[in-house]
């Protein structure tokens, strides 16, 4: 596999989530990516990081593999996905 890049710079649109996202990558993140919708029981925060955490991955998808990436089998990319969530 090939090692993800570094996470996005401040300043970057992708940071959109940034803070709650960050917090809930380094805190309770179970290191899979969401599944949506979300529990009824689940807080706002963790809404708000999860869709942070699949902003992320797709935004992952688009930068290493192109835009055509988006509609290939998401099994084949989960992992690489995972590891550029985990290096933000």
């Amino acid at each position: 596999m090939v090692s993800p890049t570094p996470p996005p710079t401040p300043n970057r649109p992708e940071l959109q989530h940034g803070p709650a996202t960050r917090a809930y990558i380094h805190g309770e993140w179970d290191n899979a990516l969401p599944e949506l919708p979300a529990a009824d029981n689940t807080t706002a925060s963790v809404i708000h990081a999860r869709y942070g955490i699949a902003f992320l991955a797709v935004h992952r998808l688009e930068m290493k593999y192109g835009r055509a990436s988006l509609i290939a089998p998401w099994s084949t990319i989960e992992a690489d996905c995972i590891a550029y969530v985990k290096a933000f």
